[in-house]
């Protein structure tokens, strides 16, 4: 090779690549993650309850439980750089009921209320898109609240003209300067005892929401906490 030839530059894997890279490493470490919950509540069933060991256990169980979980979540935003499937009609309050099926057993342990202000709008959407974008809101709304604060959640409809909804909380707020911030993928701007994560929720619900045609921003300039506006195309 002479002096003045330059190497040939690595072709960077495209984003059907690093998805399906995504899938396989997630099934590789699903199954094995899987079988330890498996043998995890196999001994439980043979030692007494509150023992050291039961302890251990539930703190294996846990711990592989979180580690299939954030999987799930890288997942989720390798795909949302690619095609999405045909866009249906939705209704919004169909939509975030099921987010909140999703997220019922974290709103049962944190005590959270969510209180939502019904009628909501309809919209044209890939189903699932919407709902991983609204549950990231929601997720993110119950988690983020200082320590005994119960979360206090609300969402509704946006006002004439827009066509969209709002998530607004009572949490530990976001700084203005900082909020364009927390939708960048592997970015947690606050540590809130108890909330561990990727740091992809926001990021992946930004990226679905601009495959969409829709926008995902923070608004105005709440007392406490934050408000998300998510805009919508309508039915």
């Amino acid at each position: 090779m002479s002096a003045t030839t330059k190497p040939p530059t690595p072709a960077r894997p495209n984003r059907t690549e690093i998805s399906a890279f995504a899938h396989a490493l997630s099934h590789d470490l699903r199954v094995p993650l899987s079988n330890i919950l498996s043998a995890a509540d196999f001994v439980a069933e043979t030692v007494p309850a509150g023992s050291p060991v039961a302890a251990d256990l539930a703190l294996i169980k846990r711990n592989a439980a979180r580690a299939i979980e954030r999987m799930r979540r890288l997942v989720e935003y390798a795909d949302a750089s690619n095609p999405l499937p045909p866009a249906e009609a939705l209704e919004i309050e169909d939509v975030v009921d099921d987010a909140l099926a999703e997220l019922e057993p974290l709103t049962r342990e944190r005590g959270a209320i969510v209180r939502v202000r019904r009628p909501l709008p309809q919209c044209r959407a890939p189903r699932r898109a919407i709902t991983v974008i609204i549950r990231a809101i929601l997720e993110n709304a119950i988690l983020y609240h200082d320590a005994g604060v119960l979360p206090d959640v609300e969402v509704g409809a946006l006002g004439a003209p827009a066509c969209g909804v709002f998530v607004r909380d009572h949490g530990v707020g976001i700084p203005e300067d900082e909020r364009e911030r927390v939708f960048e993928p592997f970015v947690r701007l606050q540590r809130v005892a108890g909330v561990e994560g990727a740091g992809v929720g926001l990021a992946t619900a930004r990226r679905l929401a601009r495959a969409i045609g829709s926008a995902l921003r923070f608004a105005g300039r709440e007392p406490a906490g934050v408000r998300i506006e998510l805009t919508l195309p309508e039915a």
